[in-house]
């Protein structure tokens, strides 16, 4: 094992970061993202994302535009694919001067996300405590996850994001939870005071799932 690789998205493009450990150094990297199961053998060097490195590197970010995915996911039946596989090469050295090729491996152990929606619209037309069951959650895995809800940004309202299981109203409210379900409902209450004049208000933040114990591995060990 060479180092490590991360993989996020936002709304303009995929990101593939490789993370090299000290002892080894980043001399040349490929990339290439696939809407159908890669067979045979792959050719890196005519991977269509691909970086040398003048001086070798420990760390690196592709930046793949979202566009690239669309235009590369469409079938006969014109119907996007969800599901892309991401092929990562890299020419290492170490600090002894030792020379290898490696490629990105799997998580072993991986859970997979779903929310019915990412934004939440509140009409309120007076002061008050509100509740309300504002999205979905699916998890599919068979890991224990730990879910972290942030502080609101915007301080001129009292902004709460809580979990909560089932369909009923919530008795009690958590600022983060374990679970091992494989869905739940994500429960919203605001609390808006009275010294609040007539206006728009805008909170944001950043919800966190954590695999709990569980330790994140990914094998990308050189060639031999």
């Amino acid at each position: 094992m060479v180092g490590t690789v991360t993989v996020w998205n936002d709304s303009e493009y995929l990101y593939v970061r490789v993370d090299i450990d000290d002892e080894w150094y980043l001399e040349e990297a490929h990339l290439n993202v696939l809407s159908e199961e890669p067979e045979g053998n792959q050719a890196p060097g005519q991977f269509p994302f691909k970086e040398e490195f003048d001086s070798p590197v420990n760390i690196y970010i592709f930046k793949v535009p979202l566009s690239f995915l669309f235009q590369n996911s469409f079938t006969g039946l014109k119907r996007l694919n969800n599901k892309y596989y991401i092929l990562l090469h890299g020419v290492v050295s170490s600090s002894s001067g030792r020379e290898e090729t490696a490629w990105g491996g799997r998580l072993s152990r991986c859970v997979k996300i779903h929310l019915s929606g990412t934004k939440v619209t509140w009409f309120v037309k007076k002061p008050g405590v509100y509740v309300a069951k504002v999205l979905e959650v699916e998890a599919n895995t068979h890991l224990s996850i730990y879910v972290n809800f942030p502080d609101p940004s915007n301080e001129s309202t009292d902004v709460d994001l809580k979990v909560a299981y089932g369909d009923e109203i919530p008795t009690e409210w958590f600022d983060d939870l374990s679970f091992l379900e494989d869905s739940f409902s994500l429960w919203q209450k605001i609390n808006v005071p009275r010294s609040l004049s007539a206006n728009t208000y805008t909170s944001t933040g950043v919800i966190t799932f954590t695999i709990s114990n569980s330790k994140l591995y990914i094998d990308t060990s050189p060639e031999r």
